[in-house]
């Protein structure tokens, strides 16, 4: 069963049974659906850990700078961090 991120297809799933089998419609059907819920679940997990190694390069620099430093949240205005 292959495994798709939108129309990117990322890995396939394979089922092995101990006897000849025929699987019937539904459980190919609930295959399906474990393989998209699996493709989400690594698509989110690309982005988290994306996410934590931007987070820890920008504070990196943060620290490094020795001039004065504000960031500010976009979304709310919130002051996240002051330096001088």
């Amino acid at each position: 069963m292959p495994m798709f991120i939108g129309e990117k297809p990322i890995g396939v799933i394979t089922l092995y049974h101990l006897m000849q089998k025929d699987f019937r419609e539904e459980e190919l059907h609930f295959l399906e659906i474990m393989a998209n819920m699996i493709s989400v679940a690594l698509e989110r997990s690309e982005y988290y850990i994306r996410a934590g190694r931007e987070k820890e390069f920008a504070d990196t620099i943060i620290q490094s700078v020795t001039d004065g430093i504000i960031t500010v949240d976009t979304t709310t205005g919130d002051i996240g961090e002051f330096r001088l």
